[in-house]
């Protein structure tokens, strides 16, 4: 019989090297856990890593992963991002009701094994929890995560109060992203969680995680059953203690641009470092409710954040489809830029960056590239970008973003590296260089291309 030793004559950091690179070689990586003890740990390493909980796939939901992790002797040690979803595909439909229920009591048991956990995505779900609407939920323990997203959750009580008792899980979340709720929230739930929150302090219990970078997609749609961001808010402004947000993207355009900056601004002013503001989801928003041109908002002033340092603003194009569609497009391009004008004009002057992100629906051609040039306020971005004489004008070029909802969701968790291109690398980059001559003039400008890793 063969010795693990006589199996194993590699020098350990060899054969750790050669199982890293067999990272995402699920097959080969089961069969190197059964070789030998000493090879077992790195092969779990990578096996585990990236977890998923398919809940429409029979044996594989949340409930038999509870049952797994509370059994299993080594395994959950390793997994550093878990991704439960439901029905998240290209064909997903935000309107159906059959989205696979996770309880939240469910998740803590789980949470507790998991000691190396790092990010956790809920996803095509519906939460619930065993304790009432309006009630606290004091969990056992609780624990820091790097990253919480909840994409297309809906609570299974229609309140708010499942998402609140989630959030209660955690003591410290570096990035917590929402992109619709299905919820609502009511006077009721807004005065049970306020009570809670107001006590927090005096009990010593900390309700909710301490939160660093915040994201807030919510669609724009008047039901009342799609206002969960609502209680969002609340948190921001009433969380106790004081949530000290480094970094914020709200993207809410049912209740406009000039609206969510006076909602949320002066809440997290004294800290706030970075600002990204998807000026296209607004500019379509506006359009839609006016038919027409809309008229440019007046933003108020942020000048008050003397903390913050970037600025990060959206151009998202598309090509269009017919001749009457082109005019639409162009009067998208148009609001889009004027917004961004507003936004750098409300600014502090004290910015260090100015990242101007510009990516394309589908397929970039040249008939688009003529209707993006021809919008008239590219003179106005300009002159108020030369405004801010200490920022660094980056003009980030990126791919198509258009299937971020299909994506696998560990996607949001890979990192996505700058590089510094030359002109030929992207057709976008002379046009820009056209568009802001003052700014290029200044030798402010550069360009990075966005890759996804």
């Amino acid at each position: 019989m063969r010795t693990e030793s006589a199996v194993c004559a590699l020098p350990g950091e060899v054969t750790d090297n050669i199982i890293d690179h067999l990272h995402a070689d699920t097959e080969t990586l089961r069969a190197t856990a059964l070789v030998s003890r000493s090879w077992l740990p790195s092969s779990q390493h990578h096996l585990f890593y990236i977890t998923r909980c398919q809940c429409t796939t029979p044996g594989k939901g949340f409930t038999e992963f509870v049952a797994w992790s509370s059994s299993a002797q080594y395994a959950p040690a390793h997994i550093k991002i878990l991704i439960v979803e439901g029905e998240f595909t290209d064909s997903y439909d935000p309107n159906q009701t059959n989205r696979p229920e996770i309880c939240v009591q469910d998740a803590e048991l789980a949470l507790s094994q998991l000691t190396s956990l790092e990010g956790l995505v809920f996803r095509g779900v519906t939460l619930m929890s065993r304790v009432p609407a309006g009630e606290v939920y004091r969990p056992s323990s609780r624990c820091a995560l790097n990253t919480l997203s909840l994409w297309l959750i809906a609570a299974a009580d229609t309140t708010f109060s499942p998402v609140f008792h989630l959030l209660s899980l955690f003591s410290e979340v570096n990035q917590l992203s929402f992109l619709d709720l299905e919820c609502t929230w009511t006077t009721d739930i807004a005065t049970a969680i306020s009570l809670a929150l107001q006590a927090a302090p005096l009990d010593s219990v900390q309700h909710i995680p301490q939160v660093a970078s915040l994201i807030l997609h919510s669609r724009d749609c008047e039901d009342e059953r799609w206002n969960g961001y609502r209680g969002i808010l609340h948190l921001v402004r009433h969380a106790q203690p004081k949530w000290q947000l480094k970094k914020l993207l709200p993207s809410i355009p049912s209740i406009g641009l000039e609206d969510v900056l006076r909602h949320f601004i002066p809440a997290c002013e004294a800290t706030l470092t970075c600002l990204v503001i998807q000026a296209p989801v607004y500019a379509c928003a506006d359009i839609a409710r006016t038919n027409a041109r809309p008229q440019i908002p007046a933003l108020p002033s942020f000048a008050q954040c003397r903390c913050l340092e970037e600025l990060e603003l959206w151009v998202i194009t598309r090509t269009p489809t017919s001749d009457e569609d082109r005019l639409q497009v162009g009067v998208l391009y148009d609001h889009t830029l004027a917004l961004n004008v507003e936004v750098v004009l409300a600014a502090p002057r004290t910015l260090r960056t100015v990242q101007i992100t510009v990516t394309h629906v589908g397929r970039y051609d040249l008939a688009t590239s003529d209707l993006l040039a021809g919008s008239s306020n590219w003179s106005r971005l300009d002159d108020a970008l030369c405004g801010l004489e200490k920022a660094e004008i980056v003009c980030v070029i990126a791919g198509d973003f258009s299937v971020v909802h299909s994506r696998p969701a560990h996607r949001i968790f890979d990192m996505s590296s700058l590089e510094m291109p030359t002109v030929a690398s992207d057709e976008r980059i002379p046009l820009l260089l056209r568009m802001l001559p003052r700014v290029q003039a200044s030798g402010r400008l550069k360009f990075g291309l966005l890759s996804m890793g």
